[in-house]
């Protein structure tokens, strides 16, 4: 299984931002448009005010894990092996750690470690479930899903908005249900917010 060193600490998120645009581009930008993305589902929802004005940053840094990751297996065309897809599931947990140091990072190392926990606890790494899910990495979990299969990657290509809304519904049970529907009902809001980023 390949392995990288751990990152050396930061003092500011700015700082690891900088880090992942140069460690991996298509990570930074997949991490600036499930900002974008979380941010219009929370104003949509009506929750915005109670995570305040740092949810874009916050978002951003979801996958800052991945510094730790090494580019050559975050570029991997085929499939992963077992070992490989636990390394990868380790960057929730690294994220959280990268992230602790830095004042005032709190909600952005809540959304580090659990953007990829479940509704259903079928998630990783700690198997939460429901509210014991942050808001903010509930929010998150639905723009990381969006993003990941509209956008093309160097392993597949990307689908359409509608085909990625169908998809997106029957995995209704790993999302929170009330912003799931608000992510439904609003979808155009969320595609124009896409296609915004993108451009």
């Amino acid at each position: 299984m390949t392995s990288a060193s751990p990152p050396t600490p930061a003092t500011t998120t700015a700082e690891l931002l900088a880090r992942l645009a140069a460690h991996h581009a298509d990570t930074h930008q997949h991490s600036l448009r499930v900002a974008r993305l979380a941010v219009a589902l929370a104003e949509n929802a009506g929750v915005a005010l109670r995570l305040g004005d740092k949810l874009g940053e916050a978002a951003q840094l979801h996958d800052i894990g991945k510094l730790a990751i090494p580019a050559a297996l975050l570029n991997k065309t085929g499939g992963l092996s077992a070992g490989e897809r636990t390394r990868f599931q380790r960057h929730t947990h690294d994220g959280a750690t990268l992230l602790a140091p830095i004042a005032g990072a709190v909600l952005a190392q809540a959304i580090a470690q659990n953007h990829h926990e479940r509704w259903d606890g079928s998630g990783y790494p700690s198997g939460l479930c429901r509210e014991a899910i942050p808001l903010g990495a509930r929010l998150v979990a639905l723009a990381d899903v969006y993003d990941a299969l509209r956008a093309p990657r160097a392993y597949k290509d990307g689908r359409t908005h509608p085909e990625v809304l169908a998809t997106m519904t029957r995995m209704n049970q790993q999302f929170d249900p009330n912003l799931l529907t608000v992510f439904l009902v609003k979808e155009a809001r969320i595609a124009q917010t896409y296609d915004k980023v993108q451009s």
